[in-house]
């Protein structure tokens, strides 16, 4: 499922204050579906490929509260 533009957005910022460098929203949103999926391969659920992310339109809401 595909990020709303605020949690990319929030992203960006993050990243930001902790790396102190500028991110472009595309470069956001592939390390924000990378995180996403490093957090579900932690919590043992399953991930998502590269093509079945393209065709999402959002992310669950459980996983946007992580």
């Amino acid at each position: 499922m595909k990020p709303s533009n605020e949690i990319i957005e929030k992203f960006q910022r993050t990243y930001l204050e902790e790396f102190g460098e500028e991110i472009s929203r595309e470069k956001a949103y592939e390390k924000y579906l990378r995180l996403v999926n490093l957090s579900r391969v932690i919590l043992g659920l399953p991930t998502q490929t590269n093509q079945e992310t393209k065709n999402l339109d959002t992310f669950d809401s459980d996983l946007t509260k992580l």
